[in-house]
């Protein structure tokens, strides 16, 4: 309902993000509460993750990069437990680095170019571990995503030479 709501990711929606972010914290706070008897945690944690990106996307999509940027550091703390738990979880650890790579381009829009430079080289790595584990489209493309990020980090920290190597 949030996605239709506000999330303008995925394409036509109502623009109004106020009540998508209040349908995704409620699916947020359903997670929270469904028993740990019920099995599934894995599922849940990555539900849980997904969640906290499109809240900290539509934060600053709606409200700007600094509302956006408190919560993905939510979102990351969030992706980083999970990793913890799951590390060698290959869509976990994608999960993760597309966060990551989201937080870099709102760090960016933000003026923090030292943010997301690391921000975006962590996704890049972690990225680049996934592409060389197999073939697999959308990690060629978010590992593109994330070379073009390191890039633009650089370059607007004034390091051309290794921006365009």
């Amino acid at each position: 309902l949030g996605d239709i709501q506000g999330d303008d990711e995925q394409g036509a929606n109502l623009g109004a993000v106020g009540d998508a972010l209040s349908s995704y914290r409620k699916a947020l706070a359903m997670l929270d509460a469904l028993p740990a008897s019920s099995g599934g945690e894995r599922e849940r944690a990555v539900e849980r993750l997904g969640l906290w990106r499109r809240i900290a996307t539509a934060e600053a999509r709606g409200r700007g990069a600094d509302q956006g940027l408190a919560a993905f550091a939510q979102t990351l703390a969030v992706g980083k437990a999970l990793l913890a738990q799951y590390p060698g979880d290959q869509a976990v650890r994608q999960l993760y680095a597309e966060a990551l790579l989201e937080a870099a381009r709102w760090r960016r829009e933000a003026l923090d170019y030292p943010g997301s430079l690391a921000a975006a080289r962590e996704a890049r790595d972690l990225l680049a571990a996934l592409a060389a584990a197999g073939p697999d489209p959308s990690r060629s493309v978010a590992l593109a995503d994330a070379e073009s990020a390191v890039g633009m980090a650089l370059g607007r920290l004034g390091d051309l030479p290794e921006a365009l190597a």
